[in-house]
């Protein structure tokens, strides 16, 4: 009878054990299932900030080729100091006339 209790107190003991184990795998599953959801999510908001980064890359370059740069066209430069010339002196010539009294 004393070998049987003993036997009884060894299996379950030994029950105990693999039922703790039990539980730490499963504890390590559900951490790792975790860790690669977390990460899943982590690797879609990158995704989602760079294609909202290509987007604003790809808009840049579509109002770049869209707006011309007068810097490039000498004619364009000339022809816009020239008006700028024009519209200072037009400018000077009424603020004097105003100032000598005649109105145009």
């Amino acid at each position: 009878m004393a070998q049987e209790s003993r036997l009884a107190v060894t299996i379950d003991s030994r029950g105990a054990q693999r039922e703790a184990q039990a539980r730490q795998e499963e504890q390590r599953r559900a951490a790792a299932q975790e860790e690669v959801r977390a990460n899943a999510r982590e690797q879609e908001q990158i995704a989602d900030a760079g294609a909202a980064g290509q987007r604003m890359r790809d808009d840049a370059a579509k109002l770049a080729a869209t707006v011309s740069c007068p810097a490039t066209d000498t004619t364009a430069i000339a022809r816009g100091q020239a008006a700028r010339r024009v519209a200072l002196g037009g400018h000077c010539l009424f603020r004097h006339m105003e100032s000598a009294g005649l109105a145009l």
